[in-house]
């Protein structure tokens, strides 16, 4: 999953994680990998990614894998790796469930 949110707005940051949190607590997201996209790099006085992690509460997400990456939309900066990272989280998250239908079929 690829969450977008606005690192020059304090304000709206809460709302984010709300959002974020509602969206993954859904069932059919277990497991899913997470790739966050901090928008607007390109701006003066933007949250950094490890300020945007914190109040996003990532770090608590401990039940699938997540990155964070800065970006601008508008400039393109910072989207080439992280939609290569995406793929990297894709692919990684397909090997862990291969390995743990794997370990289910040998240990029954």
């Amino acid at each position: 999953m690829v969450f977008v949110v606005d690192s020059s707005d304090r304000a709206s940051i809460g709302d984010s994680q709300k959002a974020l949190k509602n969206v993954l607590s859904d069932d059919n997201m277990k497991g899913i990998p997470l790739m966050v996209l901090a928008n607007k790099k390109d701006l003066h006085n933007t949250m950094n990614i490890r300020e945007v992690s914190n109040q996003l509460e990532l770090p608590s997400y401990k039940d699938r894998a997540w990155q964070i990456q800065a970006c601008s939309g508008l400039k393109g900066m910072g989207l080439q790796q992280a939609f290569l990272s995406v793929a990297k989280l894709i692919k990684k998250s397909r090997e862990e469930t291969r390995q743990w239908r794997y370990h289910c079929v040998r240990d029954t």
